[in-house]
């Protein structure tokens, strides 16, 4: 197993892959790699066994469900921010760290294509995510909020979440297979 540092890997992405590349790259490897773990513990806790779940609930049930909700925003929250548009709307000014920017920093046609449509599935399969930041976890949609005609909330499996981070997976796993 290798024991690199995420300095080191970061001084090796942008060996193999340029400043500009190899810079972003790296970083979001890091974040996935972050969320993939913040995930596995969120499944761990809530998601494997009814057992664990009667136990957390006959210990401590509105501390539990606290986390429980706190982990799943944040998740949700942080596979929307890797989904977000390279330019913040509006503010030219305000770039963000965001798989979408990757096939901008390509010059292989071949290569950007293909990271451009993976970069489209982990967008489509990140929806349920966005949807969440917009009308519940960064603004309180009112409709929503007060029980009216608003949509509801997709209920979310945890199917679906890893399948967004394995697209995520799958975007990076492309660059690091070309280079």
């Amino acid at each position: 197993m290798n024991k690199q540092s995420a300095a080191e890997a970061k001084r090796e992405c942008i060996a193999e892959m340029g400043v500009p590349l190899g810079t972003q790259y790296a970083e979001l490897w890091q974040e996935i790699a972050h969320l993939h773990l913040t995930w596995l513990e969120y499944v761990e806790l809530f998601g494997k066994k009814k057992s664990r779940i009667d136990l957390l609930n006959s210990a401590a049930p509105s501390f539990f469900r606290m986390i429980q909700d706190r982990l799943r925003e944040a998740v949700f929250l942080h596979i929307a921010r890797l989904t977000d548009p390279p330019i913040s709307l509006g503010r030219k000014d305000k770039s963000n760290l965001t798989l979408l920017n990757l096939p901008g920093l390509m010059d292989d046609p071949e290569l950007k294509h293909e990271v451009d449509k993976r970069c489209g599935t982990a967008l489509a399969g990140a929806a349920f995510a966005r949807d969440w930041r917009n009308r519940h976890i960064a603004h309180r949609d009112l409709d929503l909020a007060l029980g009216g005609n608003a949509k509801p909330l997709p209920d979310v499996q945890i199917r679906e979440v890893s399948d967004a981070l394995n697209s995520f997976e799958a975007v990076l796993n492309a660059i690091a297979r070309h280079f």
